[in-house]
């Protein structure tokens, strides 16, 4: 019989002979981690992709910790790390260039709206409804606008009524004595192939010797103009925001 308490031989490497690694799995977070960061230049595009680089960082984060916890299970740590920088620069990127794409629209819309509140308060009202046209229908910079609106009717009739509604109408009343403040930037969006920038005013004056107080909320959307496809800017809306 052969004795069963017999030991078996033990294995030795040889000389100059490695050790065999113990296999190890690749950390599925780790994979998921590297798509995300990859996918992550939507970013560029949408502010609302910008959960993909977080959601990229989160995964790479417990990816990492994971594989520290299992180091003799569990591979991919330099996926989840290049995953991770690609998350960071994507997202950085988007940041950077959505902030920048802010200043420059606000810088552009905010002078343009200031020049038309001020020739309202200035009178200069065939001035300020050429402004508020479609730029198709404006007339060129050289037309005399006093015997233009004379000769048009329709475009007289159209000026009055526009300057007849709130707070056009207390803009014109009181321009020359109220105080006008720029308030605060609403929103800035993009639709339709188009740059939306609202802005709110203040207007402040005195009627019947009650003070009396308007906010103007203006839209302005960038468009191309027909003639010489240079970008503009078009009034899409004028409205009074209500008071609180």
């Amino acid at each position: 019989m052969s004795d069963t308490n017999t030991q078996r031989p033990e294995l030795r490497l040889g000389e100059g002979e490695a050790p065999l690694e113990t296999y190890r799995s690749m950390s599925g977070l780790a994979i998921a981690t590297l798509v995300l960061g990859l996918v992550s230049f939507l970013a560029l595009f949408f502010s609302i992709f910008w959960l993909i680089p977080l959601a990229a960082m989160a995964c790479g984060i417990l990816a990492v910790r994971q594989i520290a916890t299992h180091p003799d299970q569990l591979a991919g740590r330099r996926l989840a790390l290049a995953g991770i920088s690609l998350a960071l620069l994507f997202l950085a990127w988007g940041v950077t260039q959505a902030k920048l794409r802010r200043l420059v629209l606000v810088g552009h819309a905010r002078p343009y709206v200031d020049d038309w509140l001020n020739r309202v308060r200035e009178g200069r009202l065939q001035e300020a409804h050429q402004m508020f046209l479609e730029p198709g229908e404006r007339q060129p910079p050289a037309t005399d606008l006093a015997h233009f609106y004379a000769e048009q009717p329709e475009a007289t009739r159209r000026l009055k009524a526009m300057f007849d509604q709130m707070p056009q109408k207390a803009l014109v009343a009181h321009g020359a004595d109220g105080k006008l403040s720029f308030d605060k930037v609403e929103s800035i969006y993009r639709d339709d192939g188009y740059d939306y920038v609202v802005l709110r005013y203040r207007f402040q004056y005195t009627e019947n010797g009650q003070p009396r107080e308007v906010r103007p909320r203006i839209v302005l959307r960038r468009m191309l103009n027909p003639h010489d496809n240079v970008a503009v800017w078009k009034f899409q809306d004028l409205s009074q925001v209500a008071e609180p």
